[in-house]
């Protein structure tokens, strides 16, 4: 269930960032946002970050994934263009890779099944395993900008922004 939420609201931010459209120049009065992820001291690599605007009706939601030494730079409509000035909550996830378009999970083929129903029934055991494999690699109270209780202020000309998960 917290997946469903988690991919939802991440669904719902990419669509706002998307829906925005890219004027000419981009959107005015971003600043540059980096920083580097690290859990229990080491660099988290493959992280997704979101940074949801305090005051939503006049900020902007921006999304950043690290790099293999856990640094990122904050996107608004394309990567490293920055961050609308402001307070923000921070979201912090980052999921096992499934296997490449379920190949290589067995898939459970009961004698009894037959025609069409055998083949919806092993795509759902297949799902069904698919979804068994991806893994929160993170505590899931990162997860949510709502309860990660990571914040930030973004300002211009400011230090790179640390988030040490423990």
């Amino acid at each position: 269930m917290r997946k469903q939420i988690f991919l939802f609201a991440t669904l719902i931010c990419v669509c706002c960032v998307l829906s925005v459209g890219c004027k000419k120049g981009g959107l005015q009065g971003l600043v540059p946002l980096s920083g580097t992820v690290t859990y229990n001291g080491e660099p988290v690599e493959g992280a997704q970050l979101t940074f949801a605007p305090d005051d939503a009706a006049n900020g902007r939601s921006a999304l950043a994934k690290t790099e293999a030494d856990g640094s990122f730079k904050a996107m608004t409509l394309v990567p490293g263009d920055g961050i609308m000035p402001g307070s923000y909550k921070v979201a912090v996830r980052k999921m096992t890779e499934p296997p490449a378009n379920g190949s290589d999970l067995p898939v459970n083929t009961a004698e009894e099944t037959s025609g069409n129903d055998k083949d919806a029934d092993a795509e759902s055991a297949k799902n069904s395993r698919l979804k068994d494999e991806v893994q929160d690699l993170l505590p899931m109270q990162y997860a949510s900008p709502m309860t990660s209780g990571l914040t930030v202020t973004v300002e211009k000309g400011m230090a790179p922004y640390n988030i040490e998960l423990k």
